[in-house]
């Protein structure tokens, strides 16, 4: 049961981070930033497919844990001040690369956001969160 756990909430996550990437690409407007969300969507899918399709999922829980509080009341002033690298490299975290990037993008895409916009990327947000912690728990089960 718990290693189907782990599968389910590595494949929610995944399908999760498309939806996220394919909603910056929709409203991506310059050729650079949708060079820049392709060549990222290149990188994650060559990470997935060196090491697991679960490595982002867990990975990126480290991250998740720590800022968790943040994410669930939607604190964006916290987020849009974030520097989310310097943060894993003051707390030792061993993370993947790929975050660093993808989270610059929120950033980005944030702050031209419509209200219903933003609703829509903490409650991704949020989903990303709650599938690497369903991750986690299952691999704690096996």
């Amino acid at each position: 049961m718990s290693s189907i756990q782990c599968i389910n909430a590595a494949k929610t996550f995944n399908a999760t981070l498309r939806i996220v990437l394919d909603m910056f690409e929709k409203k991506a407007k310059q050729e650079v930033d949708i060079a820049n969300i392709d060549r990222l969507k290149k990188r994650i899918a060559l990470v997935k497919s060196q090491y697991s399709e679960a490595i982002l999922c867990d990975l990126a829980l480290e991250v998740f844990i720590i800022y968790k509080d943040h994410i669930l009341v939607k604190n964006e002033d916290f987020f849009l001040k974030l520097d989310i690298k310097a943060e894993c490299a003051r707390r030792g975290l061993e993370t993947s690369s790929e975050i660093f990037p993808l989270i610059e993008f929120m950033k980005a895409f944030y702050c031209t956001a419509k209200p219903m916009e933003k609703e829509l990327m903490w409650e991704k947000t949020k989903q990303l969160y709650e599938s690497s912690l369903e991750y986690r728990i299952g691999k704690q089960l096996v």
